[in-house]
């Protein structure tokens, strides 16, 4: 076979096989298409009821386990147990008091960057609650649970009113993430990229892991209820206004584990003579 008959073979079969990935491409788009026509996309409202009234009642031993792709989901009280959503994707599976509410995989070719959801929840306490976010926003207004387990990733998220009477373990990547409530009882938290802000009452032992990002903690009691082990990266760690070395220190009951990257870790504590005056 001469030179100019391969290369005409090498180019048609080239051509084939861009015309079989521009049949595939076509075929997707004319299907997502026509489930938005249909209501079968973003733009379907989806209310899904789960709870009635008299499993309400004991909704205090639940656990609540979310894990999502990429739909910002907000958390809201109310007198029912009920989700919004905008995404069909959204599955929920309620067994053995454990309510689970997970996206699936989305499909090719879509081109939607995000999906919304609103879960409504009755005023509770939960046994367990799980959140995992690859990408989206996270809005709490109250939260109380034994334990929680947070992993978040590109989203901003944000919780109101956290109790947390057990063990917390939290792990941030590249957004930002704010907590603030009343208390959190053994704290293990992994920051990434992104900016940590935490406003609370640390109880029991807490692990602090920082990578690139800044990690801020403002304590609501004093510094005398806690002791330090600091094994400090190129970024600061800063105690109380006072930048600090690897060091351990302190005699409270306390230990506040720091392991710091190139972000600044800085703690701030009630000045509890002050308080109290």
């Amino acid at each position: 076979m001469s030179f100019y008959k391969r290369l005409v073979k090498l180019l048609a079969s080239f051509l084939a096989v861009i015309i079989l990935i521009g049949m595939v491409f076509g075929i997707t788009f004319a299907f997502n298409s026509i489930s938005y026509l249909f209501g079968t996309d973003s733009k379907y409202k989806n209310n899904i009821k789960l709870i009635n009234e008299d499993i309400i009642d004991n909704i205090d031993n639940f656990k609540f386990k979310i894990n999502l792709e990429k739909t910002n989901v907000t958390i809201v009280e109310s007198n029912e147990f009920n989700i919004n959503t905008n995404n069909r994707n959204i599955n929920v599976d309620y067994d053995n008091n454990e309510i689970i509410i997970e996206e699936k995989k989305m499909k090719l070719f879509n081109y939607t960057e995000s999906y919304d959801m609103t879960i409504s929840v009755p005023n509770a306490f939960f046994k367990e609650v799980s959140i995992v976010s690859k990408s989206g926003n996270i809005t709490i207004d109250k939260l109380m649970t034994n334990k929680l387990t947070l992993e978040t990733g590109a989203g901003k998220t944000v919780i109101k009113n956290l109790t947390v009477f057990k063990e917390a373990n939290i792990s941030s990547g590249v957004g930002k993430l704010e907590l603030s409530g009343n208390l959190i009882n053994n704290m293990t938290l992994s920051s990434g990229v992104g900016e940590s802000v935490i406003n609370t009452v640390l109880a029991g032992n807490a692990y602090i892991s920082s990578g690139v990002g800044n990690v801020y903690f403002n304590i609501n009691q004093g510094i005398n209820h806690y002791h330090f082990n600091i094994k400090k990266g190129i970024g600061n760690v800063i105690i109380d206004d006072k930048k600090q070395s690897d060091d351990k220190f302190g005699n409270g009951p306390y230990l506040i584990d720091i392991s710091s990257g190139i972000g600044e870790v800085n703690f701030k504590f009630v000045d509890e003579e002050e308080d109290s005056n």
